[in-house]
């Protein structure tokens, strides 16, 4: 198959998988010990003040530092 390419492919030992196109899940698929489940928060209330708005946001962003889908502050 000279000349094929492919975007999504598991390297030689098969412990990493990259995806370059997109991944989709069929109806029913189900995804265990996903890292991003440390993104659970609580709920806001919907008649939260805006200093628990604000303690929602952090938390928020916390916790997608925490699963590294952001970076955090740039310390100075």
């Amino acid at each position: 198959m000279s000349g094929y390419n492919t975007k999504n492919y598991r390297e030689p030992g098969g412990d990493k998988t990259f995806i370059g196109g997109t991944l989709e899940f069929g109806e029913g698929a189900e995804v265990e010990n996903f890292p991003l489940q440390a993104l659970r928060v609580s709920t806001l209330a919907d008649d939260a003040s805006s200093a628990d708005t604000i303690d929602k946001i952090n938390e928020i962003l916390t916790a997608l530092e925490n699963a590294g889908l952001m970076a955090g502050e740039a310390e100075e």
